[in-house]
């Protein structure tokens, strides 16, 4: 007969056996990156990644090519209010703050309305190589505000010439393009900004196999402990 003493030294040397077994196991952290819509422009902020985007053709702001002068759409897919998948072409902006609002820079420099005064008198979305702009003809500053819908407006003001400024808001075109134009009901579009949020997660993934025999005294135990655990840390 076991007595009350060796059945505790059993179950101590069996807890010692999977407090060990733990002790194998190691995290690894892994970040999942998800784009969600915003709605509320007064949280957007210096570092903060977004990507522009027309919901109602599943396009987003993609690259500026040099054979146009405005800036290619890209395609992305959306659930909910997520942007769930992407083209690698579509342009990853990131917030920095400006004097009045935001530059907004991209992959080749900074995003910017341009006036081509000197030739067809049009206004193109294109970019500079920096955030200052290389004429009164062109702007990289751009301010975030709701339309009446509560929809986001993108507003660049420049010169159109010397005395005379003028406010542009980028807008999808519907010809695969992402270009500028003045805010109406006629000619706007559905742009929105989605940003980037990076998720946590913390993965434990071990395969700890301890076979083996604990003897003592009194007891003989045989020990197979396999541990396998999976699971995302709680925010």
């Amino acid at each position: 007969m076991i007595s009350k003493m060796s059945r505790m030294k059993k179950y101590l040397l069996i807890l010692v056996a999977f407090l060990f077994a733990s002790s194998l196991v190691k995290a690894e952290e892994m970040i999942t990156v998800e784009y969600t819509k915003v709605t509320d422009f007064s949280t957007l902020t210096d570092g903060d990644e977004i990507i522009i985007v027309n919901e109602s053709t599943n396009k987003a702001l993609g690259p500026n090519p040099k054979s146009t002068k405005n800036r290619l759409a890209r395609d992305v897919e959306i659930s909910g209010n997520k942007v769930v998948s992407m083209s690698s072409e579509v342009a990853k902006i990131t917030l920095e703050d400006a004097e009045v609002g935001f530059y907004f820079k991209v992959n080749e420099g900074y995003l910017a309305v341009k006036y081509n005064h000197l030739n067809d008198s049009k206004f193109y979305l294109t970019s500079e190589t920096t955030n200052e702009p290389s004429s009164i003809y062109t702007s990289t500053t751009a301010f975030v505000k709701a339309d009446n819908d509560g929809n986001p407006l993108i507003v660049f003001t420049l010169h159109k010439d010397k005395k005379t400024t003028v406010s542009k808001n980028v807008a999808y075109d519907g010809s695969n393009v992402f270009s500028t134009t003045d805010y109406s009901p006629s000619n706007f579009s559905n742009i929105r900004i989605y940003r980037r949020t990076d998720i946590p997660e913390i993965a434990y993934n071990q395969d700890a196999d301890m076979s083996g025999v604990i003897s003592s005294q009194d007891a003989t135990v045989d020990v197979n402990v396999t541990l396998n655990r999976s699971f995302v840390a709680d925010d």
